[in-house]
């Protein structure tokens, strides 16, 4: 049930990270991807 949402927020946050870190960030990226 939280899962969904979790990944909903994950997503957010990653699109997030990759504006301020971009490279930096590539590993949290892949996570987010699968």
């Amino acid at each position: 049930f939280g899962y969904c949402i979790y990944n909903i927020f994950l997503k957010a946050i990653n699109k997030f990270n990759i504006r301020v870190l971009g490279k930096t960030n590539s590993k949290g990226m892949e996570l987010v991807d699968k």
